[in-house]
C-alpha cells in the first residue's frame, strides 16, 4: 500500500493546473505533531546552531551518544536530537503535564534512554554482568538504537510492557545487581492509555545526513504501535554545521523558475510494522533523480534538473516513485543512484572513517545503500505503504498535491 504524492505550492500561488489540497492525514496522527513538533506534552529542544557553527555540537544540548564504532564510524559520535513526548488517557485526553509524578516520571525516562554515556554503561555492566553479558556487544546494541528503536523503548517503559525486550537496553545496567539480577520496579504509568513520541534530528546538525527529518511513533495499550510517520526535510539553503559550512539546495525549477519552498518527502509504514525504513532509501533516489541531478559542486545550492511544467515533475516523481516498490524495478534504479555513489556527493563518509561490512569510506556506504539485502535494490514495498512529496513550509495546513502513488494500487 504504498502512496506516492507529490504537493507543490510556490509561494501563495501554487502550481498552474494544481489547486491547494489540505494534507490532514498526515497531521492527525499524534495531534498534528507529525513535523511540526506538539504545542503541548514535554518537549527537548536544541537552540539553533550559531550562524558561523563549524560543529554540530556547537549550542546543543541534547544529543544521543552514538559512542565507538557507530554503524561503523571510528571514535566517539553524538547526534543532536529534538524530542517530545505525549501520553494521553483513555479518553484522548493529555495528560502529559496534568499530575507532578507524571512529568517527572517521563523527565526521568528520557534521561535514562536519551542521556546515557557508554563510559558509565561499562563501568555499570563490568559491575553487574560481566559474567552474563557481553559488554562490548551490548553497548554497541545501545548506540547503534535507531530512533524508532528509542522510541519503543520509552513507550515500552511507560505502557509497563516488558515482554520480549532486551532488560539491558530497557532498563539500563544501572538497574541490576551484582548477581545479573533486575532491582529496579517499574511498571510504568497505569493512568496511560497511549504514547506518542516525536524525534527529529537536525540536518543543519548532522553533517553526515544533513537533512532533517521528524519520526512520529504512537503506542496503544497494551502495546500497538500504529503506522510511523516520516517527514523528511529536503534542504533548501540549509546551512550544515561542519568545518566545510556546505549551504544546500536541492530544489529544482519549474518554467524557469526555481521552487522557492520547503518541499517535504513524507512515508508512512504498515500498521504494526515489523521493521522501520532508513528514510534514504526513498530520500536519496528522488533527490539525485528528481530533484537535484548532477551538479558541479553539491556542497553548494544547486539544481541541474528543469521541469517545463508541475505535470513533468509529476511524471518523474511518479516513475521514481514506482520504481521503488518492488525488487524488479528497483534494482534498476539502485543502479541510476550509484551513479552518484562517488566521493565528489559522499565524500563525509571518507572523512568521518565510515565503514560497513569490511568496507570503508563511500564503498561501504554504496554496499550499505544499494548493495546488501533489504537495501534499495530489493524495494521499499516491504517495510512503507504510503510515501508522498509535498511542498510548503506548514505541511499539515496547507499543500498541493501533484501525484499520489499507493502500494496497494500497484501490487497483488
Amino acid at each position: 500500500m504504498l502512496v506516492v504524492a507529490l504537493a507543490i505550492g510556490v509561494g501563495c500561488r501554487g502550481v498552474a493546473g494544481f489547486g491547494g489540497v489540505r494534507v490532514d492525514e498526515w497531521a492527525s496522527h499524534g495531534r498534528g505533531v507529525v513535523g511540526t513538533g506538539p504545542t503541548d506534552g514535554l518537549s527537548w529542544l536544541n537552540s539553533p546552531p550559531p550562524p558561523n557553527a563549524t560543529s554540530p555540537y556547537d549550542n546543543a544540548t541534547f544529543m544521543y551518544c552514538r559512542a565507538e564504532g557507530h554503524a561503523g564510524f571510528s571514535g566517539s559520535r553524538y547526534t543532536p536530537v529534538d524530542l517530545w513526548i505525549h501520553v494521553y488517557d483513555a479518553h484522548g485526553k493529555d495528560i502529559t503535564t496534568a499530575n507532578p509524578a507524571t512529568t517527572a516520571y517521563l523527565r526521568q525516562l528520557h534521561t535514562d534512554v536519551y542521556g546515557w554515556n557508554f563510559t558509565v554503561w561499562r563501568a555499570e555492566l563490568e559491575r553487574c554482568c560481566a559474567h552474563t553479558a557481553n559488554i562490548n556487544k551490548t553497548i554497541d546494541k545501545k548506540a547503534n538504537l535507531f530512533w524508532e528503536l528509542l522510541s519503543v523503548i520509552v513507550a515500552r517503559r511507560v505502557l509497563g510492557y516488558h515482554t520480549g525486550a532486551d532488560p539491558l537496553l530497557l532498563f539500563g545496567p544501572q538497574c541490576f545487581n551484582t548477581s545479573g539480577g533486575l532491582v529496579c520496579n517499574d511498571s510504568g504509568l497505569a493512568e496511560v492509555a497511549s504514547v506518542s513520541v516525536v524525534s527529529r534530528p537536525d540536518g543543519h546538525r548532522d553533517p553526515l545526513n544533513p537533512v532533517t527529518r521528524t519520526i512520529s511513533m504512537l503506542f496503544r495499550r497494551p502495546f500497538e504501535v500504529q503506522p510511523v510517520f516520516y517527514d523528511v526535510e529536503v534542504p533548501n539553503m540549509l546551512r550544515v554545521a561542519s568545518p566545510r559550512r556546505e549551504l544546500l539546495d536541492l530544489n529544482p525549477s519549474i518554467d524557469g523558475d526555481k521552487i522557492p519552498s520547503t518541499m517535504h518527502l513524507r512515508a508512512r509504514t504498515p500498521f504494526a510494522p515489523t521493521s522501520y525504513p532508513d528514510y534514504n532509501f526513498y530520500y536519496l533516489p528522488v533527490r539525485h533523480l528528481v530533484l537535484q541531478g548532477q551538479v558541479p559542486n553539491p556542497r553548494l545550492p544547486g539544481s541541474s534538473l528543469g521541469y517545463a511544467s508541475a505535470a513533468d515533475l509529476q511524471s518523474a516523481f511518479t516513475a521514481v516513485a514506482h520504481g521503488l516498490l518492488s525488487p524488479i524495478t528497483a534494482a534498476g534504479i539502485a543502479d541510476r543512484v550509484a551513479n552518484f555513489l562517488t566521493d565528489k556527493y559522499y565524500y563525509m563518509y571518507r572523512l568521518y572513517n565510515f565503514e560497513y561490512a569490511n568496507r570503508t569510506g563511500v564503498s561501504g556506504y554504496e554496499y550499505y545503500l544499494l548493495e546488501q539485502d533489504g537495501s534499495i535494490k530489493d524495494g521499499i514495498g516491504a517495510y512503507v505503504d504510503q510515501v508522498q512529496l509535498i511542498m510548503g513550509n506548514n505541511v499539515s495546513q496547507n499543500a498541493t498535491l501533484l501525484a499520489t502513488v499507493r502500494r496497494d494500487t500497484l501490487l497483488p
